[in-house]
């Protein structure tokens, strides 16, 4: 709209890109010293709680996909494989086994006495009862307690910074070669602060650098759909749907360096 309208009547706003993939997810606290989501069992558990229903009610007003692959349908390396979809008694008996009872109030624990409680940050919403909300009353069904706390988008990005919390929500909006994300799911991205939810795996910082080296355009295809596979099997987030984002500047714009990438929520370190 304000491309159409060459914003407000002064000509100076031009489209860099159009369009941009993305999608929204809930982002999990990976870090073993911060949060319980450290252990892989609850992070699976918990993607079994995704409020598909809801967030397949919500598409009749606004068209959405329901995201089942870390790139989007717009990147070369989208998987369409079609998962099954989640569900709660898969994540009751997941907890079960991880050694998290139901307790007497209805909440989990384990062995250690540890209570099964999230803190959960998201943005302020437009409706009292949003995917959030659905995904909270999803995980109370089968003893997670969580605490969901509205706040406003920079600061649910700056609890994800800090690694304050257990689950953020927030949209992301990607490169369409997925050598973009590696920062996002490998440990230069730890280093580099951008790998907010503290995941780490050796195969996926592995196959990231052999995507990065891969001329052959079927087997390099083939190692970022295993990096797919890979991370989808660790949750180390949950995404929800996908999205397409429209990035412009402002023609005035001069000498300065911004994200070719289309991210919205800041820059990513050392990339221009």
């Amino acid at each position: 709209y304000l491309l159409r309208r060459s914003a407000f009547g002064d000509g100076n706003l031009r489209a860099l890109a159009s369009p941009v993939a993305s999608f929204r997810a809930f982002w999990f606290n990976c870090n073993p010293g911060k949060s319980l989501l450290a252990d892989e069992q609850i992070r699976m558990a918990l993607a079994e709680a995704l409020p598909w229903e809801f967030l397949q009610a919500q598409r009749k007003l606004r068209v959405e996909r329901l995201a089942t692959s870390l790139w989007p349908p717009q990147s070369w390396a989208f998987n369409q494989s079609v998962e099954p979809l989640p569900r709660l008694e898969r994540a009751e008996s997941i907890l079960e086994a991880a050694g998290w009872s139901l307790g007497p109030e209805g909440i989990r624990r384990d062995a250690k006495g540890r209570v099964l409680r999230l803190s959960f940050y998201s943005a302020l919403g437009y409706s009292h009862r949003d995917s959030a909300q659905a995904f909270c009353d999803a995980l109370r069904k089968v003893g997670v307690a969580v605490d969901l706390n509205r706040i406003t988008i920079d600061e649910v990005l700056s609890k994800a910074a800090r690694g304050d919390g257990d689950i953020w929500e927030f949209g992301w909006t990607t490169g369409l070669d997925p050598a973009s994300e590696s920062p996002l799911f490998t440990s230069e991205g730890i280093q580099g602060g951008t790998n907010i939810t503290g995941y780490h795996s050796a195969e996926v910082d592995r196959l990231f650098e052999a995507g990065r080296h891969e001329l052959d355009p079927v087997r390099r295809r083939n190692i970022y759909v295993k990096i797919n596979d890979r991370i989808q099997q660790d949750q180390p987030l949950l995404e929800l749907t996908y999205g397409v984002g429209y990035l412009a500047v402002d023609r005035r714009l001069r000498g300065v360096g911004f994200n070719l990438l289309g991210q919205t929520y800041g820059y990513v370190p050392g990339r221009r």
